[in-house]
């Protein structure tokens, strides 16, 4: 199922008018990224970009996980929020930790 969201997005780059239907796409893809930081070698979100994302919101958010992620192993939600800080975006922790609650842990969700 996980899998699937992500599929879902890769679709919604080349067809550009259903980027709006996939807002619980990408929630779960970006709660899963923040609960499950290994993912990010999952070869479906190696080919996703932050244009993928419809929302700018979930864009950025996707954009820090890359960054954190491609110099670190783990993160966290302090991590996250002193990226945004670092470079000059605001970050609210609700959003955070509604993105993360919309989505079980990957590993959790039936194939």
């Amino acid at each position: 199922m996980w899998n699937q969201y992500t599929k879902d997005l890769h679709t919604s780059r080349s067809n550009p008018h259903m980027n709006h239907k996939n807002k619980d796409a990408e929630l779960c893809v970006l709660g899963g990224l923040i609960k499950e930081p290994s993912l990010l070698e999952n070869e479906d979100v190696i080919l996703l970009r932050k244009e993928d994302f419809y929302y700018k919101d979930h864009a950025i958010l996707f954009d820090a996980i890359k960054k954190l992620g491609a110099n670190q192993p783990t993160y966290n939600y302090i991590e996250i929020k002193e990226f945004y800080k670092k470079h000059g975006l605001v970050c609210d922790g609700f959003f955070l930790t509604g993105v993360s609650e919309h989505c079980p842990a990957p590993s959790q969700v039936p194939k």
